[in-house]
């Protein structure tokens, strides 16, 4: 029967006397991730050697060595497979078969006496095993087509099915099996092209050799891989682990890893996230298959950060990842895209912190936001920039002087750093007053559209859903328009610089202030620059004077 369950050990603070393990699943396979040193190799040694289901495990290490031996002659079968299995000669095996299958032995032998860290070497070892596997299904084969002559299709080797897999994944080449040896044939090639297995890449022998140990173990173990992507190029990891495991259905794959990549691209695995291990206890917690509104990839980065995190709009290595990392150097700084997918982010995430025990917060545009609704988001930890937008953040008179001042010092421009911010802030009043009634007009829209969401789409009943109409429809645009107006006047006459990046939605304007400076990439590329210089520390001191303090 196909197991589909792991014992491990209880999490921390469990009462081990009465329940000494936990149990993962039902699946069909598991990745346990977690940052280097937090134990999962040791982990890995556990269920070999001292778990409840020992019996069953073949692990596969992740410091292996990777020769392909030139070529391998096959031996008795039963012997072959525990030369294999303990990491022998075949010649040791006689009158001591009790002897290698002990655990002390196997320790000494495979994992050159530290089953945790110890180097494998046993490449020829699999070898030996695949060939002798192969010689016994063939001389059957053949014994058995001396004794009849009705045709029955000769019974799948282990080494077919690797040569089937093995090609699945590497594509444009094939695998030719001899008699004691296997050459590598380019696709579409002639055989002069051919080359001995002991020449693949690197990627092409562990494609090889993890088929190999996989389709060697029994059925129904519990196989074991420790840094299952090592060797492998990003694009057949995947590929190359889906059809493993479609070819071992009885099995259960436990993956043993670092990557938060690889750990994500195991759809439908467990997941099972290693914070630490102290010598004799592992602090451990399953991950949740997808948290609403936080997708599995991004809570196991954080994870694997074991950082505070703070949520922004956009992408990675846009404008808010660029600043935030600089402003707020002790987080992890994660895009999630939208300002909706940031809020509801920082909720799942919250929402966890018995998992991770990690502070999380958020930041958004303020965007046409009020006040309460400002203090409302702030009291789930997510906090509106004082600035219309990002872009808005760079060109605070703070920032303008700062950037100003380097731009004079360094030899790009000319004059007074007072004259330059002078003409720059009059520009974007020009362009407020140039573009007033569209500002009015989209914060107008916002409203609106805000209202419309609200509309009682559950309602039930003719007079429900008049009520419902009518309480929508009540909405006074003319209200909306006019103090707006009369806002973005105010602003215009009393020349209130903050107020205006409060209210200009014009992502356009931080670009094109990059002409008072001479530049030819734009101005929010030009201060990412500057911060990243020792030279930019006033520049990022005044970008912090305008950025949410986080608390």
């Amino acid at each position: 029967m196909p197991i589909n369950t792991l014992q491990i050990p209880s999490q921390q603070g469990t009462n081990i006397d009465t329940n000494p393990y936990a149990e993962i699943g039902p699946t069909s396979s598991i990745v346990i991730v977690g940052a280097n040193g937090s134990g999962k190799t040791r982990l890995g040694a556990w269920l070999e050697f001292n778990g409840p289901q020992h019996r069953l495990v073949h692990r596969v290490g992740a410091q292996k060595m990777l020769n392909f031996p030139e070529s391998s002659s096959p031996v008795a079968l039963e012997d072959a497979y525990l030369s294999f299995k303990a990491v022998v000669d075949s010649s040791s095996l006689v009158n001591n078969r009790e002897h290698f299958s002990r655990t002390e032995t196997k320790i000494h032998q495979k994992w050159q006496g530290d089953a945790a860290t110890g180097t494998v070497n046993d490449f020829r070892h699999l070898m030996i095993y695949l060939m002798s596997e192969q010689y016994e299904i063939v001389l059957a084969y053949a014994q058995q087509a001396e004794q009849t002559a009705i045709y029955k299709k000769p019974v799948a080797t282990k080494l077919g099915r690797i040569k089937r897999i093995w090609e699945h994944v590497i594509r444009h080449r094939q695998l030719i099996i001899k008699a004691s040896a296997i050459d590598v044939k380019l696709v579409e090639t002639s055989d002069a092209n051919n080359y001995k297995a002991s020449q693949m890449s690197d990627g092409e022998r562990a494609a090889f050799y993890l088929i190999g140990q996989c389709l060697a173990v029994p059925e129904n173990s519990i196989i074991v891989v420790d840094e299952p992507e090592v060797h492998l190029h990003r694009v057949v990891q995947s590929t190359l682990w889906d059809a493993i495991e479609q070819e071992r259905p009885d099995c259960l794959f436990v993956y043993l890893t670092h990557d938060l990549d690889f750990a994500a691209s195991r759809i439908a695995a467990k997941k099972i996230w290693i914070k630490s291990y102290d010598g004799k206890f592992w602090d451990w917690r399953e991950v949740p298959a997808e948290s609403e509104g936080l997708p599995e990839e991004v809570l196991l980065a954080v994870l694997g950060s074991r950082r505070p995190v703070v949520f922004t709009e956009r992408t990675r290595g846009g404008t808010e990842h660029t600043l935030f990392s600089r402003l707020y150097p002790g987080w992890t700084i994660m895009p999630q895209g939208s300002c909706e997918q940031v809020i509801q982010a920082t909720k799942s995430f919250s929402d966890l912190k018995h998992l991770h025990g990690l502070e999380c917060r958020g930041i958004i545009d303020l965007d046409f936001r009020t006040q309460e609704e400002v203090a409302d988001l702030h009291s789930k930890g997510i906090y509106a920039l004082n600035v219309q937008e990002i872009e808005n953040l760079l060109i605070t008179e703070d920032v303008l002087t700062a950037v100003v001042r380097h731009a004079i010092e360094s030899g790009t421009i000319e004059g007074t750093v007072s004259d330059k911010v002078t003409q720059i802030k009059q520009f974007a009043f020009g362009l407020l007053a140039r573009d007033k009634d569209q500002i009015v007009s989209r914060k107008a829209s916002w409203e609106v559209e805000k209202a419309l969401r609200k509309f009682d789409a559950r309602a039930v009943g003719l007079d429900a859903l008049k009520q419902a109409l009518a309480d929508t429809a009540a909405l006074n645009v003319d209200a909306l328009y006019a103090p707006l107006e009369q806002e973005i006047s105010r602003v215009l006459t009393e020349q209130d610089y903050p107020a205006l990046l409060r209210l200009y939605n014009n992502k356009g304007l931080a670009k094109q202030v990059g002409k008072f400076f001479g530049i030819q990439k734009s101005y929010p590329d030009y201060v990412k620059g500057l911060i990243s210089l020792s030279k930019g520390e006033l520049i990022l001191q005044a970008l912090a004077a305008s950025a949410p303090v986080l608390s």
